[in-house]
């Protein structure tokens, strides 16, 4: 999300001004979208940004983020109560199908690998959250924080582990403008 002149963050509306369509009321809705840079401090505490968390307030999720592992990326993947409701729903259906494949052990594994790695976050009233330590560690995120939606949710990468994502133009791309407009491009 790009900056405002006084450093926080845009809200979506901002972006989207004079754009057909772009009212608060479509934009703040039901989907994450845009990309943003954050400073990460020692603690692991940075900035979530604002339209990212009035979108979690907008369906329904409070002022809290699950965060868990990405399961085939090297980055933190990020959504709200309501797509936790819908993953739910896609595991069960998924268990079912395995079950009456007669494999058991598909089904423990994944479960085991979502809900161990996934943590409840709260925002504080600056908008800020504490990574936790394991998914901090797992994501190599220690300086800046590069935030990319995905529509139900986002991820947190490291901006140079993001750069070196060969398979991913868009991803790559939204790393190097970052890191340009930082002035951290190596």
């Amino acid at each position: 999300m790009p900056r405002s002149d006084t450093g926080g963050w845009k809200h979506q509306s901002d972006l989207r001004e004079g754009l057909p369509g772009g009212d608060e009321s479509e934009v703040a809705g039901q989907k994450f979208n845009w990309h943003g840079l954050s400073n990460v401090d020692l603690k692991g505490r940075l900035s979530v940004p604002a339209a990212y968390r009035q979108t979690i307030e907008a369906r329904g999720g409070g002022r809290e983020i699950l965060m868990s592992k990405h399961p085939h990326a090297p980055c933190i993947v990020c959504y709200d109560r309501g797509f936790e409701e819908e993953l739910d729903q896609d595991l069960k259906d998924q268990k079912k199908i395995e079950l009456e494949r007669g494999d058991n052990i598909s089904f423990f594994r994944r479960h085991r690998g979502i809900y161990s790695t996934t943590a409840p976050v709260s925002w504080d009233s600056s908008g800020r959250v504490i990574l936790p330590d394991y998914l901090r560690d797992r994501a190599h995120i220690e300086g800046a924080a590069l935030f990319v939606a995905f529509g139900d949710g986002f991820e947190i990468w490291d901006p140079q582990t993001a750069l070196e994502q060969k398979e991913d133009e868009d991803l790559r791309e939204l790393a190097a403008y970052h890191l340009r407009q930082k002035g951290a491009a190596s």
